[in-house]
């Protein structure tokens, strides 16, 4: 993704990320993952460098992806805000998702360099033995959710009411 630039950590970049995560969840049959496409992919068609769609399809063109993984295209109309509440925890590259996961309490692997990162609300990983490591943990662990809801709380408010910026310039 364009945006993305400068931002790769453990990984050289976020279809590595997911090409790795997604081998990892294909050992783990009792376990689920969920990708759900950026919507941006289907707006905004050309607008990202790499489509995650794409990439998955491709990637399981010449067999069947596995049962535990389920892909959500970028067109579909299910709401991420609905996928957030009944997972368990989130994976999330560069996404301002993770802030919105850790307002409803859920623990969440952050894989690359954020605004947010190392505030105590996810769980920031700098390689990718760290990753799997931190993964490996969250699916066998109970999480302090209340604890993390409370963090992500206190920096949304920061971030999104007492940094940003007044913009009177424009005038709607």
């Amino acid at each position: 993704m364009r945006f993305l630039f400068d931002k790769d950590i453990g990984f050289k970049s976020m279809i590595e990320w997911i090409d790795e995560t997604t081998d990892f969840f294909e050992g783990k049959p009792d376990h689920q993952l969920i990708i759900r496409c950026h919507p941006a992919e289907y707006i905004l068609p050309g607008s990202m460098r790499e489509s995650v769609s794409n990439f998955i399809k491709n990637k399981y063109s010449s067999h069947k992806i596995p049962d535990n993984i389920k892909l959500i295209d970028p067109d579909n109309k299910i709401s991420s805000y609905y996928l957030m509440d009944i997972a368990n925890l989130g994976l999330v590259y560069a996404s301002s998702a993770a802030i919105e996961l850790g307002i409803r309490g859920k623990p969440t692997i952050v894989a690359a360099e954020v605004h947010f990162r190392d505030k105590g609300f996810t769980i920031d990983v700098s390689n990718k033995e760290q990753y799997f490591q931190e993964l490996e943990n969250l699916l066998r662990s109970k999480v302090n959710h209340m604890e993390i809801k409370r963090v992500a709380r206190l920096y949304a408010y920061f971030a999104f009411f007492k940094v940003a910026l007044d913009f009177s310039v424009v005038d709607y």
